[in-house]
């Protein structure tokens, strides 16, 4: 059932805010912004992050640094997103969270306080690692295996 601003009301009452991209506002999604140097020369490599149910932008940005924005990514703008659908995760057995909303906002920032306490490196410990954790505590899709190398090819098929 739709409600006003495009928000989704979800069978127990509970409205979830949907992506909004013309106010820069994408809840629950998995976002992408364009690298300048890097893009010149590789147009598909970026930057990700993961937003909260309320739109907060999660993005593990350098060592020990993860940018927390209501708009953006620590490097700019948001381009490209996908909006993650509540009927796309599982709540693990171990969470002690009653939603799959609470559950993706705790798991985010569990994730967040983890790659607070890391070095960045741009192969194996990067933006895309940060949101792999996400997406693999909650088995998004069903896949439990989310590193950089898929979701860039998700990313670029999304």
């Amino acid at each position: 059932k739709r409600m006003e601003d495009g928000d989704l009301l979800l069978s127990d009452d509970k409205v979830l805010p949907t992506p909004a991209p013309q106010r820069d506002f994408f809840p629950m999604s998995i976002v992408w912004c364009p690298l300048p140097i890097f893009n010149c020369f590789i147009p598909f490599i970026g930057h990700l992050g993961i937003a909260t149910s309320t739109g907060v932008i999660h993005d593990f940005v350098g060592p020990y640094t993860v940018h927390k924005n209501q708009r953006r990514l620590g490097f700019g703008s948001v381009t490209k997103y996908y909006p993650v659908k509540p009927e796309q995760l599982t709540i693990p057995s171990d969470d002690s969270v009653h939603t799959i909303e609470e559950c993706w906002d705790h798991s985010i920032e569990m994730s967040s306080q983890k790659y607070e306490g890391l070095i960045h490196d741009l192969f194996f410990n990067n933006c895309h690692s940060h949101v792999a954790m996400v997406l693999n505590r909650m088995e998004f899709r069903g896949f439990r295996h989310w590193n950089t190398f898929t979701l860039i090819i998700f990313m670029l098929t999304h």
